[in-house]
């Protein structure tokens, strides 16, 4: 997390297989993202979660759907 006069900036990967969260997420944190306190990067699965966080090293957080269905499919992603 970077921090600029007081103002914390995070960029967080949000992990669900709930289509409309991103929706939710985006439209509940419009103000954050527009002044640039929060980046928000989605993923549906666990495979997908892991490409993020492969091109986007400096991801702060990570909040996951504790059921997401794909999470156990992984070992498809390590046989690649």
């Amino acid at each position: 997390m970077e921090q600029e006069q007081g103002v914390v900036f995070a960029k967080i990967l949000v992990v669900d297989d709930e289509p409309d969260l991103e929706v939710l997420v985006r439209q509940k944190f419009r103000r954050k993202i527009r002044r640039g306190e929060y980046e928000f990067i989605f993923a549906q699965n666990g495979v997908e979660a892991l490409k993020a966080l492969e091109s986007e090293p400096d991801t702060d957080l990570v909040l996951t759907d504790i059921i997401c269905r794909k999470w156990m499919d992984l070992r498809s992603y390590w046989s690649c």
